[in-house]
């Protein structure tokens, strides 16, 4: 297991929250366990079960199979004091698998997400008064069971998403949730769903992927 604040060097962002899951496997996911922002009471930020079942297994967070009621999606945030964030995670999906990042939540039924059907494609959604809206889709997704650094950037209006370092997609007019500052994963009801290298700083950093 990496330390996930040790991967890429962020110049002159402010880190708000970073785990590397590198704790005891369960059923609670506690808390990060990175550096956070004591702006935005301090280092470890509370992990939220929005949506279905989820523990820490083998130093990563993962879905546990089975729909979680009648969503047939799997939700988990941190609360981190800014809106306006970078934010990286490394993920992995089984086959058939679906595996996003979450931005701007508020609650289930309002958020932005961006990630991929393994196999396929990538996909950027807003979810609106329960209701999904597809801003962009397009790109050659990552095969099952193989890591990839998903990065999702929102600077007010404006929304850049990135894969393995490489950015895929600009949105902008972006206005629902300015004031969120939840965000966390989702994943599908596969089972096995796994994030790893949880990384959120305030401010994209300059430069990147290349900073």
């Amino acid at each position: 297991m990496f330390d996930n604040r040790l991967l890429v060097p962020r110049a002159t962002g402010i880190l708000l929250a970073s785990d590397a899951f590198a704790r005891s496997n369960s059923t609670n996911l506690g808390v990060t366990d990175g550096a956070g922002w004591t702006k935005a009471g301090g280092a470890g930020k509370a992990w939220a079960e929005r949506l279905g079942n989820w523990d820490i297994e083998s130093q990563r967070l993962r879905t546990v199979a089975g729909a979680p009621g009648a969503n047939p999606y799997y939700i988990a945030t941190v609360e981190n004091g800014a809106s306006d964030v970078y934010m990286e995670c490394v993920s992995q999906a089984p086959a058939g698998g679906v595996h996003s990042l979450v931005a701007r939540y508020s609650d289930n039924d309002n958020f932005y997400i961006f990630g991929y059907f393994t196999g396929a494609i990538y996909y950027i959604y807003r979810r609106q008064a329960a209701s999904f809206v597809l801003l962009w889709s397009g790109g050659t997704a990552p095969a099952a069971n193989t890591d990839v650094t998903l990065a999702l950037s929102f600077q007010g209006t404006t929304l850049k998403v990135y894969a393995g370092g490489t950015l895929l997609r600009t949105e902008t007019g972006e206005t629902m949730n300015q004031s969120s500052v939840i965000h966390g994963v989702r994943g599908g009801n596969q089972g096995d769903v796994q994030f790893d290298n949880f990384n959120i700083w305030k401010r994209e950093p300059p430069g990147w992927p290349n900073p």
